[in-house]
């Protein structure tokens, strides 16, 4: 089977629309796997955005992090037919757990309601989205990340507190990443960010 990596596309697609309907510099806003793809876009072609706001990503040093561990054991489940669970499952440490229902509704994803060839192939493709600290030390735009107090991904998104110069973090309290975009503080906190930076 030919291996397809589509990750590294991802953020050159945004640039091509950002291209195609003439758009010089924007605001970016991405949430879970969009916010990594923000991530990836501040690093690559910093001078298209005025700020950037990877909600619900983070990001962990290339040599540390579990993230890129744990993907290539979701994949080999996932081409032998298998549905997982939420990656961060196995990221080990003293995360959060997802909740059941976060649980459910991923393993019903990705074993009855997706190509579970396709989705191996996004994530045999998701180490593309990888920064090294350098990359993150670099990016000086002004930067927003919104995450859950119950999201195993903020321990990711704190990481960049100390990394990325200008980057601010609001954490919603008890919300799990599900539930965080729809809690009134991420909203309140993305408009008053946007308007502070427009």
């Amino acid at each position: 089977m030919t291996r397809i990596n589509t990750a590294w596309r991802w953020p050159q697609d945004v640039i091509r629309l950002m291209d195609h309907l003439k758009i010089q510099k924007a605001h970016l806003v991405g949430y879970s796997l969009g916010g990594f793809i923000a991530l990836k876009l501040a690093a690559t072609h910093p001078e298209r955005f005025i700020t950037v706001c990877p909600c619900g990503a983070g990001w962990e040093k290339p040599d540390e992090g579990q993230f890129f561990k744990a993907i290539n054991k979701f994949a080999e489940d996932l081409r032998a037919g298998r549905s997982v669970g939420p990656v961060v499952t196995s990221f080990g440490g003293d995360r959060e757990k997802p909740g059941f229902i976060h649980e459910l509704w991923v393993r019903i994803l990705t074993g009855y309601l997706n190509d579970s060839l396709a989705l191996a192939a996004l994530m045999g493709g998701l180490r593309e989205l990888g920064l090294s600290e350098e990359d993150v030390r670099g990016l000086d735009m002004p930067m927003l990340g919104i995450s859950g107090g119950r999201d195993p991904l903020t321990v990711g998104a704190k990481n960049l507190i100390d990394a990325a110069p200008n980057y601010k973090l609001v954490i919603t309290p008890g919300t799990d990443h599900i539930k965080t975009p729809m809690h009134d503080e991420f909203t309140k906190a993305l408009l008053g960010f946007l308007r502070d930076n427009s």
